[in-house]
């Protein structure tokens, strides 16, 4: 039987995202802090300005929370051409092509990957990944095409796998 080859085709997983994240509300926090102070108002009523600044940061987090979804992304994802071999955490699953029943870009997540399983792993029953080979282009749309090409390429090998569109 010959050796299956694997190929690492996610990057950074959440790690990135959570870097990326407190970053900007490291920034957001010392603009606002910025603004109160030349404005005066944070000399003025500190408790006020310290707790809407508290708020503004809690309601970021959670629509963040809400918005990318950041507890499907998992940590690696290898193609090993008939299966994927997937970590999150310590769980590491391999997960056959056959088991895909989908794989799509989602239309709010940023740089990301869909893969929605027929029947559900001990990673759930979708997993979402940021690709590793996207171009470092600035350009919204490459990005966007690389995304749909991977994902089409991912459903077509998932679909050969379960025999669907086979004579």
């Amino acid at each position: 039987m010959p050796e299956q080859t694997s190929q690492l085709i996610s990057s950074g997983g959440p790690q990135r995202l959570v870097r990326s994240f407190w970053l900007r509300v490291i920034v957001l926090v010392a603009f606002v802090l910025v603004v109160e102070v030349f404005a005066g108002s944070l000399q003025r009523a500190p408790v006020t300005s310290i707790v809407s600044l508290f708020i503004l940061v809690g309601f970021w987090y959670y629509f963040y929370r809400k918005m990318s979804n950041i507890e499907l992304l998992v940590d690696e994802v290898f193609d090993c051409d008939t299966s994927l071999k997937v970590r999150r955490g310590g769980i590491e699953e391999i997960v056959p092509l056959s088991n895909i029943s989908k794989v799509e870009v989602p239309s709010m997540g940023v740089d990301r990957i869909a893969v929605y399983f027929a029947m559900a792993t001990t990673l759930g029953q979708q997993i979402d990944f940021i690709p590793d080979n996207l171009s470092k282009s600035k350009s919204w749309s490459l990005k966007l095409a690389e995304l749909n090409r991977l994902a089409a390429d991912l459903n077509a090998r998932a679909n050969r796998a379960q025999g669907v569109g086979l004579v």
